[in-house]
């Protein structure tokens, strides 16, 4: 289901603000003089309310940290039997560093050029963003010193170190279609890798996992 940015916005400050009204007779809170009004947020990474993350500053690196640690003590194998449930454990990890944010999470994809604010979901709705749609929205940020930059590469290390080492094998051979201009790596991309090799029969994969091995044991004897 597509999104249009700003929609989601409006209607969450609507509902914040109807939560914020008192129940019939019952009094206002009213701050004390000189409080400190904290902004309210679900986990401490949306506590960072976007901003980019500090590496150098103990608090960011524990937000990186976990971000990036593997989804369960099951590695994914890549397999069509555990894509279900790998993608709930990653819809929860994207829920809690607001990589699905209606407008400003990295895993909303413009699927279509004509209309960028018309935002898809790519963890939910895979099967309506291609690669190509999903490669040039990545670039239009990887390599720029911004938010959706670190949450790209986290998403990555996160479904890297989630994966078994079988999975891993499936994936790195593609690894050129997840890397994006500079060298960056796209957790984007690797998601949408990961699916499809999770779905699709995996003859392809095979064959060019076999020739290139073959090509490894040519150059080895000569």
């Amino acid at each position: 289901m597509a999104a249009v940015a700003g929609a989601g916005a409006a209607a969450m400050a609507a509902a914040g603000a109807a939560a914020a009204v008192p129940a019939a007779g019952a009094a206002a809170a009213v701050p004390a003089a000189g409080a400190v009004v904290v902004p309210f947020a679900l986990t401490p990474a949306q506590a960072s309310g976007g901003n980019i993350l500090n590496m150098t500053d103990a608090g960011d690196r524990k937000i990186y940290n976990k971000a990036v640690s593997k989804l369960s003590e099951e590695p994914f194998e890549c397999v069509p039997e555990g894509l279900f449930q790998f993608l709930r454990d990653l819809e929860e990890r994207a829920q809690e560093y607001g990589w699905d944010d209606p407008n400003t999470g990295v895993l909303m994809i413009p699927t279509d050029p004509a209309n960028p604010f018309v935002l898809t979901n790519l963890l939910t709705n895979y099967g309506e963003v291609s690669m190509g749609a999903i490669n040039a929205f990545e670039r239009t940020y990887i390599d720029r010193e911004c938010r959706a930059a670190q949450d790209t590469r986290m998403l990555y290390a996160c479904i890297m170190n989630s994966l078994s080492k079988e999975a891993k094998t499936k994936v790195h051979i593609w690894r050129m279609q997840y890397t994006v201009q500079g060298g960056h790596k796209s957790g984007n991309l690797l998601l949408k890798i990961v699916i499809r090799e999770s779905h699709l029969d995996t003859n392809a994969t095979t064959s060019v996992l076999r020739l290139k091995l073959d090509r490894n044991n040519t150059l080895f004897h000569t």
